[in-house]
């Protein structure tokens, strides 16, 4: 066979011949202009982007007769040995198969000995796949290596080459090729090899090559083994299994129109004519990452997609007819349909399926256009909210009960354990405070307590928010339990519990109390405990919100306009607590 593959054929031989890395080509050229040759390298990048090709015309370089030179001759011995690999003093490593620490040991010993050319360089290609123990015997020898040795390593995975090999060689990163780079080289090739291909069939190879000239040299090659001399578009997509353009872009058109029936059609014309489901689902998320693209850009999109000028005119016009919050749904639906096909068993479903929930997705709401509907709404005036009746700032303000009521009874007095007697007591007094008659005050102290504790010290305001206030005077403040809670009154009456229970009550009330714990009778009913009161109490203010909200004519458009209903209203910080809470009267009954 002495047929020889495109890639090879049409392999770099000098510097101005790589493709698409001058970055590295003439920081080259000049470093040998300039006698700063390092003596170790490290080329980096994806496949097929010329690392192994530009370090071989680096070894021609530097050992040419005529050299070191930016411009190998290619003719003298050293040049075409190099070219042929038959030098001795060009050794090429395959890093995979040699990754050893003998290997590198062997290295070691080869260095040591003189070379027949200028220098003796050694090219390691998948440096990466070098075990730990060979990158730690190779360091001494890449730091100091004999002054006629070079090291060229070249990776596509530049991550896992240990810092310490990174940090002893000048690093050169190879980017991936343009599109219409690859497309340029591939219509050389197409000329000098006497093949017609059209434009739209380069464009097709150079997208499937993926930044890659040499896949696309490969890609070419299987195409011209296919379709002989004369190359069309339909050959090049059923050899290389890529999709018609025209069925993306009718699919991407059909989601945004949101006509499911005929975007199941595409899927189902490919589906029968076996065409791969996972390589449109892959076009599809280009497609509308390319919408994306024109509805941000405008008429810059030119600059960010590789199409036609008609085809970038249109794509402006789809996406400009379509909000940017849509294409955003549209993208992240289509990049999770694309992962779920790596491990689909039926592929057509799944794509179906996505199909469906692409043409159901809600419309999105735009703040801007919110806010411009809102305020061109009629404005009602919302009906004043009733004021509460100012609390009274003083016991002596405390109008007097009407005759024939009196205070309900909190129910029987509760048996101190503090001085326990044999005799039964009588039942406890109403809730008061010590300044003789707003129980409202007292259980304010109270309520406002069981939240300071609560904040302080976590479990104890939930043992203490399941008692009930009994009373609240001038020096004490009495809370009881039921005889089951037996536990409860024990940690409350711990005495560092007792003490920071004081403590807070102090700074609450204004005045020093004293805490003591009694035992509520099993035979009366017992008053509300704290819990149920904040309960109770909390209740109320979110209803009190809710209608106050109710009422804004801005919340009533807002819930018409998106057919909501009200959940919740939430406070709108501290000093809204209880801000709408009606006010509480005293609690009695009839006499």
């Amino acid at each position: 066979m002495s047929y020889l593959v495109l890639a090879r054929k049409w392999r770099p031989q000098s510097f101005d011949d790589v493709a698409g890395q001058e970055h590295v080509t003439e920081t080259l050229k000049n470093a040998i202009r300039q006698d700063r040759v390092a003596h170790a390298f490290l080329f980096a990048g994806p496949r097929g982007v010329g690392k192994t090709t530009t370090a071989r015309i680096l070894a021609r370089a530097l050992n040419c007769a005529q050299g070191p030179t930016p411009a190998p001759c290619g003719a003298c011995d050293p040049c075409r040995e190099i070219t042929a690999g038959m030098s001795l003093d060009v050794q090429e490593i395959d890093g995979a198969s040699n990754r050893g620490i003998d290997q590198i040991r062997e290295l070691r010993e080869s260095v040591k000995y003189a070379s027949v050319s200028r220098f003796k360089i050694y090219i390691i290609d998948e440096v990466h796949m070098l075990t730990t123990e060979a990158f730690n015997a190779l360091l001494k020898t890449l730091e100091e290596p004999p002054p006629h040795v070079i090291f060229i390593f070249a990776t596509t995975e530049r991550h896992k080459v240990p810092a310490t090999i990174r940090s002893r060689c000048q690093t050169y990163d190879f980017r991936r090729i343009a599109p219409a780079e690859i497309r340029q080289r591939l219509a050389k090739i197409a000329e000098a090899e006497g093949a017609a291909i059209s434009p739209a069939g380069l464009h097709i190879l150079a997208r499937a090559a993926d930044g890659s000239l040499r896949d696309a040299q490969s890609l070419f090659d299987q195409v011209l083994a296919f379709a002989g001399s004369t190359i069309s578009d339909e050959d090049l997509r059923n050899i290389l299994g890529t999709m018609d353009e025209a069925a993306v872009r009718d699919f991407a058109r059909a989601i945004l129109d949101r006509t499911p029936e005929a975007a199941i059609e595409i899927v189902d014309r490919l589906a029968e004519d076996g065409r791969d489901l996972k390589v449109f689902t892959r076009e599809v998320v280009t497609r509308v990452r390319d919408l994306l693209i024109a509805n941000a850009a405008g008429e810059k999109t030119g600059r960010f997609v590789d199409l036609t000028e008609a085809e970038v005119r249109e794509l402006i016009e789809e996406g400009e007819r379509v909000p940017a919050e849509t294409l955003h749904m549209l993208y992240q639906l289509f990049v999770r349909t694309e992962d779920e096909l790596r491990w689909s068993q039926r592929p057509r479903h799944t794509v179906e399926i996505a199909v469906l929930r692409a043409c159901h997705l809600p419309q999105p709401v735009i703040l801007a256009d919110l806010i411009e509907r809102l305020s061109q709404a009629p404005a009602e005036a919302a009906p004043p909210a009733p004021q509460p009746p100012a609390r009274p700032s003083s016991p002596s303000r405390t109008p007097p009960p009407p005759a024939g009521r009196r205070p309900v009874s909190a129910g029987p007095r509760p048996v101190s354990h503090e001085n326990r007697q044999p005799s039964p007591e009588p039942g406890p007094a109403p809730v008061q405070s010590g300044q003789g008659g707003q129980s409202g005050d007292a259980e304010s102290v109270w309520l406002n307590l069981v939240r300071e504790v609560k904040k302080k010290k976590a479990n104890l305001g939930g043992y203490l928010e399941q008692g009930s206030l009994v009373r609240l005077d001038e020096s004490r403040i009495v809370v009881g339990y039921k005889a089951a809670s037996a536990f409860l009154q024990d940690m409350i009456r711990r005495k560092e519990n007792r003490e920071t229970i004081e403590t807070l009550a102090k700074g609450i009330a204004g005045r020093a109390l004293a805490l003591e714990v009694t035992t509520l009778p099993d035979d009366a009913p017992a008053p509300p405990t704290a819990g149920e009161r904040l309960e109770e109490k909390e209740k109320k203010g979110q209803k009190a919100r809710a209608e106050a909200a109710m009422a804004d004519p801005l919340t009533q458009s807002a819930l018409e306009m998106f057919g909501g209903k009200l959940v919740s209203v939430e406070n709108g910080g501290a000093n809204a607590a209880g801000a709408n809470e009606p006010p509480e009267a005293p609690i009695e009954e009839e006499g």
